[in-house]
């Protein structure tokens, strides 16, 4: 089977080689990987990963073999899903609660780019709890989380200000659903328009340290404070593809939660 595999002598330590096929446990489908996407994360590991690694998190493809225990989709379901490794191959077998099938109007391209970015926005934004007529700073905006995150914030009737590095990418952010972008190497143009009472952080450095002066509270929100504690506080969350997790910080604690799988999920 044709897979991306860690090569030592390779440029950026990969290269496509050939590997065994996938078994598939009772619970996994064996898909037929169509397009994947690139991670931070997922690179960055395959330069210190030992040779023959197949990296890989996000896939889309078509069933070829459905689950053998019968859950999730069948075989010829297009689907998008992810994996801990081994996504860059040929083949890959998926758990059926990392899968989700995809409508006919969403290509395998579009998908691919979907689950760890996407759900890294999702479950950064949900340590904010309601942000309905909320103030949420993303930064980043213009990247694969702080894109979906501009989106999602938007749709939950949040008023969004996106920060990017360059000015030709405000058009993409306000696309997106932006009311207000600041644009700079540094988050000094975003306090214009603040406080904010949650902040997505991608890019850190400095800008994490000016971020933390415009949160209307500095404060770490923790899954597992009620719901209506969550609402009541202001929260400066800092969003991260470094192994498909989301972590929220304050100047003392950090606390990380890792990405949920999208069981039983479609996507629309």
């Amino acid at each position: 089977m044709r897979a991306i595999l860690v090569d030592k002598a390779a440029p950026a330590n990969l290269s496509l080689g050939e590997t065994e096929e996938p078994s598939a446990a009772p619970s996994e489908a064996l898909v037929r990987v169509s397009a994947i996407s690139l991670n931070r994360g997922e690179v960055n590991r395959a330069q210190i990963a030992e040779p023959g690694l197949n990296p890989g998190w996000d896939l889309a493809g078509t069933v070829e073999r459905p689950a053998a225990d019968g859950t999730g989709p069948q075989t010829g379901a297009r689907i998008v899903g992810f994996l801990p490794s081994g996504a860059w191959a040929a083949l890959a077998a998926v758990p059926t609660n990392s899968l989700a099938e995809l409508p006919e109007n969403v290509s395998f391209e579009q998908a691919a780019t979907l689950p760890i970015a996407g759900l890294t926005a999702l479950y950064a934004l949900e340590k904010g709890g309601v942000l309905l007529g909320r103030s949420v700073l993303v930064t980043g905006a213009s990247g694969g989380a702080g894109h979906f995150a501009v989106q999602l914030a938007r749709l939950s009737g949040a008023r969004v200000v996106a920060l990017v590095r360059r000015k030709e990418h405000e058009g993409l952010v306000r696309e997106a659903g932006a009311h207000e972008v600041a644009t700079g190497e540094d988050a000094a143009n975003a306090g214009a328009f603040g406080p904010y009472d949650l902040i997505l952080e991608s890019v850190g450095g400095r800008c994490w340290v000016v971020l933390l002066r415009w949160s209307r509270r500095t404060a770490s929100a923790s899954a597992s404070e009620p719901r209506g504690r969550q609402r009541r506080r202001s929260t400066c969350v800092a969003s991260s593809l470094r192994e498909g997790r989301v972590s929220t910080a304050s100047l003392s604690s950090t606390k990380c939660s890792p990405i949920r799988p999208p069981t039983g999920s479609r996507v629309s």
